[in-house]
């Protein structure tokens, strides 16, 4: 069983055995690569990542790589910053397209899909409703009225999204949308 540790298959489980490829046992258990774990918060919240490696060095360097890349989706999608463009999308709301890197229109682009399929079941506009619920906020979480609900309502969806692709632009083209990318970003 030794050989599944450089496996891709490896969390798959023993039913697996038969159907993975061939590999080169390892010499001894003494050579099993160490466990490394590191967490920081970010994207609002704990991210943890957890990675097996023979070498030290390598592996802080995947676990610092790996959380640069993160900070670097976080820094551009967060809400929880107004520096993001993302938060700089929602401020502008309504009023002017704003340039964006590519990676926010790919994001957004991909939401769009989602929205289209689930006929807006899934709407990343949805932030207006989150706050009024109590996310995202130091008011207490709290079930609002239906016709808050309603009101709040108005200032979603995610046909509002305009996305330029040829010259990176984004736009909400109503006041009061707001985006939130916590249930995509994350994938990305």
């Amino acid at each position: 069983m030794s050989w599944l540790l450089g496996s891709a298959g490896v969390g798959l489980g023993l039913s697996t055995i038969g159907i993975l490829p061939f590999r080169r046992p390892l010499k001894t258990s003494a050579s099993l690569p160490k466990l490394y774990q590191s967490q920081q918060r970010m994207m609002g919240t704990w991210v943890s990542l957890t990675l097996f490696s023979h070498q030290e060095a390598q592996a802080m360097d995947a676990l610092r790589e790996a959380f640069s890349a993160m900070k670097t989706i976080d820094d551009l999608m967060t809400i929880h910053r107004s520096n993001s463009q993302i938060s700089h999308l929602n401020q502008t709301a309504g009023r002017q397209m704003i340039s964006v890197n590519s990676k926010v229109i790919e994001v957004l682009e991909r939401a769009q899909y989602f929205s289209e399929k689930s006929d807006g079941a899934y709407d990343v506009t949805i932030l207006p409703l989150m706050r009024l619920f109590g996310f995202y906020t130091n008011a207490p979480k709290r079930i609002p009225k239906d016709k808050e609900i309603a009101t709040t309502l108005e200032h979603i969806g995610y046909r509002h999204i305009t996305i330029d692709r040829t010259n990176h632009q984004v736009g909400l083209n109503k006041k009061h949308i707001a985006i939130d990318l916590g249930s995509i970003g994350k994938g990305f």
